[in-house]
């Protein structure tokens, strides 16, 4: 059964969350296409917007709340990763989590 590419958020857009997750799934959209992005500055939400396509938000959360996902991508700030991760999780979200945990 093909449902068709994964609808993606991903959290951050630094070096993490555009340059190497954002870049690596625009270049598969057979199986994944990024939805939405957060990120607390404006210029990467415009950027986003405009490279992907998507709907930005100032928050995880409020990305989350608005969008249906398939997948959130967790490229915060490394001492958010574990409150942000298990947050998600306890939602019933899927996750991947950059590292470090």
């Amino acid at each position: 059964m093909n449902r068709g590419p994964l609808k993606v958020g991903i959290i951050g857009q630094g070096r993490s969350g555009r340059d190497i997750h954002g870049n690596l799934l625009q270049q598969i959209p057979d199986f994944y296409r990024i939805a939405a992005v957060a990120d607390a500055l404006p210029d990467r939400r415009q950027l986003a917007e405009k490279e992907y396509s998507c709907r930005a938000y100032g928050s995880w959360e409020e990305m989350v709340a608005n969008e249906e996902l398939d997948l959130v991508v967790n490229a915060s700030p490394s001492d958010q990763h574990y409150s942000i991760s298990l947050d998600l999780l306890n939602r019933g979200v899927h996750v991947l989590c950059e590292k470090p945990l």
